[in-house]
């Protein structure tokens, strides 16, 4: 039989009392562990808009929170006690289908809006990393399986197979985003959503597998909560994406003309103008910049403009640090001209979602501030 020694978890075989608070720290172990690859990931796919990694420390989460649960409950409640057993696992197994339905829907919401990005290097050695350790815990919870036959020790090998092998679906994910092929990265976070509900399944068949008629109506109770979550879920993207892809929003374009066939300025708060197209009232309205030689931030300038004008949607093709961090906090969502064009083609690409969305300002800060020549 294969123990933790085997996998250099401990230099000799374990039994009785040193064998189970072994099992204990592997339980430990993977929640701390979790933790920092829950901060990490998510810190990380945010800053480089990678659906895989957030999708991967959306599953991270789902797993610090059972990992805890599971650790509490074996220490505070003596194995084979089948109401413990089975509400710990109840929990469990819902808050991890809740997660995978969230990140299923979230990416799929991504495909289908063009919500894509290159996570580039600091993903994809955050991703590698996260599947090396991964791999390890799930080769040492394996063997903690085979000589514990509990629900506490079934779980954590169950949550941490998932781990390893959603660690490597973000990895293959950030590669193939990172080689030019950006819908893979969001198609992987699909996969790790729907691996989610199938291992929050697995768990909570587990927990039923064994119940009395005493606990038929917490099974019950159970899916039809799980089952009314998920479709809000479902629904409150599905809502997201048909917004997105009705394009009635309000717009925000800088220009260096009066018309939409002027070229799109370089420079987002120092363009000098500003075309809002508003096609829920199907109106334009231009705006001359007036502080755009001004030696100062004019980012309040943009941010005033776009809360009195409601803009829903900026497009632009630079947008500095203060810039984007301030449209983000206004909730705007913004995409990038990769090319020279005018107003009027920038209005049909983002009308046929051919432009690229902004998850990170693209320059530095204090882009296009202008320098002043001084006389001493």
């Amino acid at each position: 039989m294969v123990t933790l020694a085997d996998v250099g978890y401990l230099h000799t075989d374990i039994t009785g009392d040193a064998c189970t608070a072994c099992r204990g720290r592997v339980i430990a172990g993977s929640f701390y562990i979790t933790v920092a690859g829950l901060i990490s990931k998510g810190v990380f796919g945010f800053l480089c808009g990678s659906r895989a990694l957030i999708a991967d420390a959306m599953h991270g989460l789902a797993d610090t929170l059972c990992f805890g649960i599971n650790y509490i409950s074996c220490r505070a409640t003596p194995t084979g006690q089948q109401k413990a057993d089975l509400g710990r696992n109840c929990i469990i197994g819902s808050v991890i289908i809740l997660s995978g339905v969230w990140v299923f829907a979230d990416s799929t919401a991504a495909i289908a809006s063009g919500t894509l990005a290159r996570p580039g290097l600091f993903g994809f050695i955050v991703a590698a990393i996260s599947t090396i350790v991964n791999w390890r815990l799930h080769r040492v919870s394996e063997c903690v399986t085979k000589q514990f036959d509990d629900p506490p020790s079934f779980v954590c090998a169950v949550q941490n197979k998932t781990n390893f092998h959603a660690a490597c679906l973000s990895l293959a994910g950030v590669l193939l985003a990172d080689a030019g092929f950006k819908l893979f990265d969001p198609v992987c976070a699909v996969i790790i959503g729907g691996y989610l509900i199938v291992s929050g399944l697995k768990i909570l068949n587990e927990a039923f597998a064994k119940i009395g008629p005493l606990f038929s109506a917490i099974r019950k109770n159970t899916m039809l909560a799980v089952g009314i979550l998920s479709c809000f879920i479902v629904a409150f993207y599905a809502y997201r994406v048909t917004d997105d892809l009705s394009h009635n929003k309000v717009i925000l374009i800088p220009a260096q003309g009066t018309t939409i066939a002027s070229p799109v300025d370089a420079v987002l708060g120092r363009a000098k103008y500003f075309i809002i197209m508003d096609f829920r009232a199907n109106t334009m309205t231009l705006i001359s910049n007036g502080v755009r030689l001004y030696n100062t931030d004019v980012s309040n300038n943009l941010v005033a403009i776009v809360r009195d004008r409601k803009v829903d949607v900026v497009i632009a093709v630079k947008i500095g640090t203060e810039v984007f961090a301030d449209l983000q906090a206004e909730g705007v969502k913004m995409y990038y001209v990769n090319e020279p064009t005018t107003v009027e083609q920038v209005i049909s690409a983002y009308q046929h979602n051919r432009l690229e969305v902004a998850m990170v300002p693209n320059v530095s800060q204090r882009y296009g501030q202008i320098g002043w020549i001084r006389p001493w």
